[in-house]
């Protein structure tokens, strides 16, 4: 069994997340690759805040591949707006690089501090469902939650039930 785990982090929680996700991985003994989504430009986060405003807007990245044949892809991404400009371009590859492949299985993230998280979540189950890709798994942790530490038994949940939607016991 092999695993992608990618994210886009601009403050680090979407960040802390992938670590902890890595972790429970590694303590499975479960094979992993960590992949930091990182646009071609730093922006300041005004920016990213006004370019989250336009839907589906992807913005590019930097580049890298695929290394391995992944059973599944672990996607963690920051609830901006309506958009992640660069979670959504990881996307665009991702559509563009599995279209006449095998597709792995998706499970997803998001770190969130506003509102609207459900909707931005089924926005994304719909986006990977319209390319072909099942979601077996998502879920989403709340700043507060993520500063203070409150997430450690959520994020094992989340790796457990990975694990069951792959057959795999753990």
């Amino acid at each position: 069994m092999k695993i992608l785990v990618a994210y886009f982090s601009y403050t680090g929680r979407t960040e802390k997340v992938a670590s902890l996700i890595c972790e429970n991985f590694s303590k499975f003994k479960v094979e992993f690759d960590l992949v930091k989504i990182q646009p071609i430009l730093n922006l300041p986060y005004i920016f990213w805040l006004l370019l989250s405003f336009v839907p589906k807007l992807p913005f590019p990245l930097k580049k890298f591949k695929l290394n391995n044949v992944y059973d599944i892809i672990v996607l963690g991404t920051p609830k901006w707006t309506l958009n992640c400009p660069p979670v959504t371009s990881f996307v665009n590859f991702l559509r563009s690089n599995f279209k006449d492949a095998k597709k792995p299985k998706v499970a997803f993230y998001i770190t969130y501090g506003g509102f609207k998280e459900d909707a931005f979540i089924e926005k994304f189950l719909k986006i990977f469902k319209a390319n072909g890709f099942d979601v077996v798994e998502f879920d989403k942790f709340k700043r507060r939650d993520i500063d203070e530490g409150r997430v450690l038994e959520r994020i094992e949940n989340f790796v457990r039930k990975i694990f069951v939607h792959l057959n795999q016991s753990i």
